[in-house]
């Protein structure tokens, strides 16, 4: 039997389907924060250096997650 992997949006709840134009944003030891197409995101960045991995629906979803991430690092 096949795994199906289902994905919701990290800031606003939203699922994602076959044709939407999704990012992912990694966030990285130090004060480091990547964004990046849906599809780029494996070939960027190693999996053991990532500490948590967003999922963000669109454009306006990932300007929001970075400007929380810029707010908290100070």
């Amino acid at each position: 039997m096949s795994e199906v992997s289902t994905f919701r949006c990290d800031e606003c709840g939203k699922l994602k389907e076959e044709a939407n134009h999704w990012f992912r944003a990694a966030e990285i030891a130090g004060p480091c924060f990547m964004l990046m197409t849906w599809g780029d995101s494996e070939e960027l960045i190693s999996p053991d250096e990532i500490e948590k991995t967003l999922h963000l629906c669109g454009m306006g979803c990932a300007v929001k997650a970075m400007a929380k991430a810029m707010e908290q690092s100070g």
